[in-house]
């Protein structure tokens, strides 16, 4: 655990001396200290307020830029679908008939970007999802399963790559 909280804070360290204005080495270990260990959630939202607070290099956007950044986000939206839960079991309805299992159904699914003046890469999950026949509980001999637990839907997804691919 030491060692990934060291890893933490260099990667912290090294993010902040990316941005102008440089830092002092006492503001840059200040910030630092406070957002590997002084917010005690990864869930915790810093608002444009409370990082200019922090001494970090804040601008706020004018409309046209604004608007700008909107459209992007909802671009990465859209291509991440956000906006839609990552459902195995509903993904598959259908994929089986009379007992006969059809091909797992293959999956791609884009779920960060980085951007740069020549270059898009994201990072990629490809596998499959299929689905299992109802009832194929593996249980001692003897024990009985309720129909309900029969009849629920049994779905595995397997990736068979995670990792970054440039797009373009």
């Amino acid at each position: 655990m030491e060692r990934t909280h060291n890893l933490i804070r260099k990667i912290a360290t090294d993010l902040l001396s990316l941005h102008p204005p440089e830092l002092s080495k006492e503001k840059t270990s200040e910030i630092v200290e406070l957002l590997t260990v002084g917010m005690y959630s990864h869930e915790h939202v810093i608002s444009r307020k409370e990082a200019k607070q922090l001494g970090l290099n804040v601008k706020i956007a004018d409309k046209e830029v604004d608007a700008l950044l909107w459209n992007l986000f909802e671009h990465y939206s859209s291509e991440m679908e956000l906006e839609k839960p990552f459902n195995p079991p509903q993904m598959v309805v259908g994929q089986t008939a009379q007992g006969v299992q059809s091909a797992p159904l293959r999956i791609s699914a884009t779920r960060a970007f980085i951007e740069s003046a020549g270059r898009t890469d994201a990072f990629v999950s490809e596998g499959t999802i299929s689905r299992g026949q109802p009832g194929a509980f593996q249980l001692p001999p003897g024990v009985q399963i309720p129909p309900q637990l029969a009849a629920q839907v049994q779905v595995t997804v397997q990736f068979s790559f995670e990792g970054w691919k440039v797009l373009r």
